[in-house]
């Protein structure tokens, strides 16, 4: 009979820090591009209404310009003039907000770079606690592997044909038996970043 394993208990909650929690600078130049992107949003969706207007309107029967219509005291319709004035208004906007989209981006980036070292620099201890975990884990993995490919080896010293009971070979670790097995590789880079203490294998 195979006996239940127990229900681990929850990990203690830790919070990763927002990057506009940390830098004040990162934060305010997301918030207006933020809102440049929503104006960016609101002008091209009335640049569409606009350009329909202009293209539904009907067309002015006259053989001479509004200016002289007016002066000779003709009706004159300056509705279309007014959507085309509107509709280049609107464009210019638009101009100066892709190149201000494109210049924030740029210091954003920047921001970003200093936001994300606070943050870093925050968490450092949670992933170096979490890093140390997976060693440890790794490490007792290990141990395990060894102890199996130990089992096999004497199946196979007995010559017994033992593939029924399913080969159950974690690959993912390697083996020392073939000279490949990967967990001390994986030690040592956390070894090397200060993550985990070699001695303590």
């Amino acid at each position: 009979m195979f006996r239940k394993s127990k229900t681990a208990a929850p990990a203690e909650l830790f919070v990763v820090p927002r990057l506009v929690d940390v830098d004040a600078d990162y934060a305010r130049l997301a918030e207006l591009r933020s809102k440049l992107l929503d104006e960016q949003a609101a002008k091209k969706a009335e640049k569409g209404s606009v350009e329909d207007e202009i293209v539904a309107a009907p067309a002015p029967v006259r053989r001479v310009s509004a200016a002289v219509a007016a002066v000779l005291g003709d009706d004159v319709d300056d509705g279309p003039v007014v959507l085309r004035n509107r509709l280049a208004e609107i464009n210019a906007r638009l101009r100066v907000i892709e190149d201000a989209l494109a210049e924030l981006d740029k210091r954003i980036t920047d921001a970003k770079g200093r936001a994300s070292r606070a943050v870093c620099a925050q968490v450092r201890d949670e992933y170096a606690r979490r890093v140390a975990e997976i060693c440890a884990a790794l490490v007792e993995a290990e141990k395990a592997n060894d102890a199996y490919m130990d089992l096999i080896d004497e199946l196979e010293a007995e010559d017994v044909s033992w593939t029924s009971l399913t080969p159950m070979q974690p690959s993912m670790l390697g083996s020392r038996r073939y000279g490949e097995t990967r967990v001390p590789a994986y030690l040592r880079e956390a070894a090397a970043a200060g993550y985990w203490n070699e001695a303590v294998r």
